[in-house]
């Protein structure tokens, strides 16, 4: 950014908030603000606290808690309650990236990473914490799928 532009912009962040600004920048129809529709996903809520800088744009809970009851008919009717409000979600609005926090069971991350992909066709963005640090994991399947299958 030009020096000068940062310094106007200074200049008016003391006089303005971030947020007034952002807002009649917005009024005016200034196309150069990008407000993009980020969803993310946690799997199974209530178990875990995650630091705000992962959780991204819109926060959506999945699941809470275990299973109510041990039975493969049980199980597949919560699962099927579970992709069923997530469906809802999906259709909401258009989804520019969607996080998910695979939380609880692999299972229901699992159903939720594929549901997904083929409600939105959109590869979900997974939150991994591991020896106590998070990463995002953006992989495009698709692509590297057809790469690696080039030569074949």
């Amino acid at each position: 950014m030009q020096t000068n532009l940062k310094d106007k912009i200074n200049n008016l962040l003391q006089e303005y908030s971030y947020k007034e600004i952002e807002t009649e920048l917005q009024a005016q129809g200034n196309n150069n603000i990008q407000s993009e529709n980020i969803l993310t996903i946690v799997a199974n809520a209530g178990v875990h606290q995650f630091p705000k800088e992962y959780l991204h744009g819109e926060i959506y809970e999945a699941s809470h808690g275990n299973f109510k009851e041990l039975s493969l008919e049980c199980i597949t009717n919560e699962m099927q309650s579970v992709l069923k409000k997530l469906n809802d979600k999906l259709n909401e609005k258009l989804w520019d990236k969607i996080y998910l926090m695979p939380t609880g069971h692999p299972v229901i991350s699992a159903n939720i990473k594929s549901f997904v992909y083929r409600v939105r066709r959109l590869n979900t963005i997974d939150i991994l914490y591991i020896n106590g640090k998070y990463f995002e994991v953006s992989i495009d399947h698709r692509h590297f799928a057809i790469e690696e299958n080039k030569d074949r």
